[in-house]
């Protein structure tokens, strides 16, 4: 069952997001220039994979800080500042998807960790693993985005699963456009390739 909020709620639903990113793009972007500004950081492959995941959590932060003015304002079941327009949402998704290389980049600083501490933090010894470490990151996010988008995954519509593994049909209300799977709609209304997206991009 979808959830109903007050229009108070409504209000600061679409507010307290915009606040909490702009501290967190303030965060990335100073954390960012202090490595480009220092070579001796951009030679150290934990600060050029950090940058990475920095650039891609700059991005999250601002489709946060945009928020439900990227909205269409066709749309009028109580949102809160929806201005946009179905490209904006469009755009918003896109890049929402593409800034979950962010997660993707955690996990590689976790296997830089591991492989750090077990070559005694000699870096020509897997020093392959950045390349690829950037490749899946910044590849596997882009492609997802535009598969996703392309095929009309997206929008502020509500009908996004909670459970992919129960499938047990919860749904929560989007306060921006994003990328989802309407698994929540009847059989012959689902798109053929949800499927097949829920499990490469969960997996």
């Amino acid at each position: 069952m979808l959830v109903q909020y007050t229009p108070l709620q409504e209000m600061a639903l679409a507010i307290v997001p915009k606040m909490t990113a702009l501290i967190s793009l303030a965060s990335m972007t100073y954390a960012a220039q202090l490595i480009i500004r220092c070579r001796r950081r951009l030679h150290r492959m934990y600060h050029r994979i950090f940058l990475g995941m920095a650039a891609h959590d700059i991005i999250r932060s601002l489709t946060f800080i945009a928020g439900t003015w990227a909205i269409p304002k066709s749309i009028d079941t109580g949102y809160f500042w929806n201005v946009g327009t179905e490209t904006s949402c469009a755009v918003q998704a896109f890049l929402a998807e593409l800034s979950m290389g962010v997660f993707m980049y955690l996990s590689a600083l976790c296997i830089f960790s591991y492989l750090a501490v077990r070559h005694d933090f000699k870096e020509k010894i897997y020093k392959r693993f950045e390349k690829l470490a950037h490749f899946v990151c910044m590849v596997v996010p882009l492609v997802v985005s535009i598969a996703m988008v392309s095929s009309k995954f997206h929008g502020p519509d509500g009908k996004y699963l909670l459970d992919i593994v129960v499938e047990v049909g919860l749904t929560r209300r989007l306060f921006a456009c994003e990328t989802h799977f309407s698994l929540a709609i009847s059989p012959t209304d689902r798109n053929p390739n949800s499927r097949f997206f829920q499990i490469f991009k969960y997996a």
